[in-house]
């Protein structure tokens, strides 16, 4: 015997009430009220006249309420049953529901398991320097997603880091420890050549303005030298080093701003070491 849910005819009538006397005595009741005009010496009678009006749209409407609260008496009853009905089966289907993505969890364990692993074969190299969460795709775990298609990709994201940091390493710059922190970290070679142009621009910019600086000091000290040189002389100007200063302190930051940090004492070549 199938399942189905059978309903007997419904015998819903129509709520027969005086509707035609009851609409012409509010009408006839209303009427002088709806273009009345309020005169301020009338205010208590006006008062008086929307207490009423108040009173009456109270008692018809608290009647409306009652029929419609009887009306629906046989409809709730009708739905807690159905409610009832229904929770055994979702009972089932909850039952059933656990145990399968129970299972789609561990097939999904281990299909991430395996990736994990393929990265740090493919990664070997670079295991301590590149995050898993930076090749790593969620769209992965997919069960349209195939492992060769998986492993394909990461095996092209490693091939493009080795040549990535060869095209780093020909720049020849003082900072490419700085340069190849922020390759290992965004795998975007891209981002490595911005840092790039920024630090050298930097870099123009503070060896401008020290060569300004001497040439400021050598053109003061011609204007005040009073006796002229009877032979041109070699003028040196000699960095004094400056003594370090050692500096205690703690910062709090994300992975990301450890990085940031690390890359701006490298490349200010200021040393470091843990407190």
């Amino acid at each position: 015997m199938a399942l189905e849910l059978k309903i007997g005819a419904l015998s819903v009538a129509p709520v027969d009430f005086n509707y035609q006397e009851l609409k012409k005595d509010i009408a006839e009741k209303t009427l002088p009220y709806k273009g009345l005009i309020v005169t301020e010496d009338a205010i208590p009678v006006a008062k008086s006249d929307l207490a009423n009006l108040r009173k009456l749209e109270k008692a018809i409407d608290d009647r409306r309420k009652a029929v419609k609260k009887e009306f629906n008496a046989p409809y709730m009853e009708f739905e807690a049953k159905i409610k009832d009905i229904l929770s055994d089966i979702q009972e089932a289907e909850a039952n059933i529901d656990s145990q399968v993505k129970a299972f789609e969890q561990k097939e999904q364990d281990a299909k991430f398991a395996k990736i994990k692993q393929f990265f740090e074969l493919t990664f070997h190299d670079f295991i301590n320097d590149v995050r898993f969460e930076t090749v790593y795709n969620p769209k992965w775990l997919n069960k349209g997603c195939k492992m060769a298609d998986i492993e394909e990709e990461i095996a092209a994201a490693a091939n493009r880091l080795h040549a990535d940091i060869e095209v780093v390493k020909g720049l020849k710059s003082p900072h490419e420890i700085s340069l190849l922190n922020t390759l290992f970290h965004s795998l975007d070679l891209g981002e490595a050549l911005k840092q790039h142009n920024i630090l050298v621009s930097l870099e123009e910019r503070r060896k401008a303005e020290e060569q300004a600086k001497q040439e400021q000091v050598v053109t003061q000290e011609e204007k005040t030298d009073p006796t002229p040189s009877q032979e041109p002389t070699e003028q040196f100007v000699v960095d004094t080093p400056k003594p370090l200063q050692v500096i205690k302190f703690k910062v709090w930051v994300n992975e990301d701003q450890k990085i940031a940090l690390k890359n701006f004492l490298v490349s200010n070549g200021i040393r470091y070491g843990s407190v």
